[in-house]
């Protein structure tokens, strides 16, 4: 059994622990999915995976990177399938995807679903300051997420449900796939955006410098990266050379 009395937690791996039955309770009565696999990331102490497994998934994988918490895992859920990995390194192909996830490897983990992870639906818990963010879709993260998944904010948690307490407030997050918008090249799009949203005040005739350029149309040239709908961002990304 983990004391986490005696249990030092890692900074460098963003651990905090969600371990207030008010919020663990709202999860479990917001998840869908029994007789779906799933795969949770993060599994810490186990409190989440306590509530994944209550609602009966078909199979269930533990992705966790700390050493220290695998031992401990494998004693408590003898039918589960435990990698001790980094799930930035991995591909992950799932129906369902849960994670209390690290704040500092968010930004990093949505790029990854973005490029490489084959999920159709995902809860996180990320802090709430970026959970705004992707909502309102200001940002090239959140744009390049919108491509592929419909998200939800489902609510806040304080810094008091988690152990140790983090500096900051966090959000519960639903994302789930849509009908991906065909795109040809994501990492031409992807470098695309981050260089707009980097200069997301400006006319993308100045920020990519398309006075003379004849290919790309005139109502593009003349937005600001905030106010283009996503045909518009694949129609540039496809133009542009």
């Amino acid at each position: 059994m983990l004391n986490k009395d005696n249990f030092i937690f890692n900074k460098n791996l963003g651990q905090n622990f969600l371990s207030s039955k008010i919020y663990l309770n709202k999860i479990d009565n917001i998840l869908q999915i029994k007789d779906r696999d799933v795969v949770e990331v993060g599994p810490g102490s186990g409190c989440l995976t306590n509530i994944i497994l209550k609602n009966q998934p078909k199979n269930l994988i533990l992705i966790e990177k700390d050493k220290r918490l695998i031992e401990h895992l494998e004693k408590k859920y003898k039918n589960v399938s435990i990698l001790n990995d980094d799930c930035l390194k991995l591909t992950i192909n799932t129906d369902i995807l849960i994670s209390n996830l690290p704040y500092n490897i968010s930004n990093e983990f949505l790029i990854n679903l973005f490029f490489k992870n084959n999920v159709n639906e995902v809860y996180l818990m990320l802090q709430k300051e970026l959970c705004e963010k992707l909502i309102l879709g200001n940002s090239y993260l959140s744009i390049i997420l919108k491509f592929i998944f419909n998200i939800e904010i489902l609510f806040h948690v304080p810094p008091e449900a988690f152990t140790p307490k983090p500096k900051v407030y966090s959000s519960f997050i639903f994302m789930k796939k849509h009908n991906e918008i065909i795109i040809e090249n994501k990492h031409k799009l992807f470098n695309l955006l981050k260089r707009l949203f980097e200069n997301k005040n400006k006319k993308i005739i100045n920020i990519l410098n398309l006075k003379n350029n004849d290919n790309i149309p005139e109502y593009i040239k003349e937005l600001r990266p905030m106010h283009c709908s996503m045909e518009d961002f694949i129609l540039l990304s496809n133009l542009l050379k």
